[in-house]
């Protein structure tokens, strides 16, 4: 969650905020297909920015569009919106 932060901030950064807008996490399974994603989007007219994450060699992480509404956010609905895992306590054994 903290990468989908870091590429926030820099959509911020890049493109004016809405007044009215919402956050959805959405899920790919590895850094191809976060590029493709934006690929994608940007082919849609869609802007990102894609956060690179140095520590770790870990490369492209996350990405942030500018902020989509009507027609336009059709061109998300092939993603899967991402699920937290239930955390395990005490309580839930």
């Amino acid at each position: 969650m903290v990468q989908a932060a870091h590429a926030c901030l820099e959509a911020g950064r890049q493109f004016q905020p809405a007044a009215d807008s919402h956050l959805a996490v959405l899920a790919v399974n590895s850094e191809a297909e976060l590029l493709a994603a934006a690929a994608r989007a940007s082919q849609g007219g869609i802007c990102c920015a894609v956060f690179y994450e140095p520590d770790g060699c870990l490369g492209y992480t996350a990405l942030c569009t500018e902020a989509v509404v009507g027609q336009r956010r059709r061109a998300f609905r092939r993603f899967n919106l991402w699920k937290m895992e239930p955390a395990v306590t005490e309580f839930s054994r």
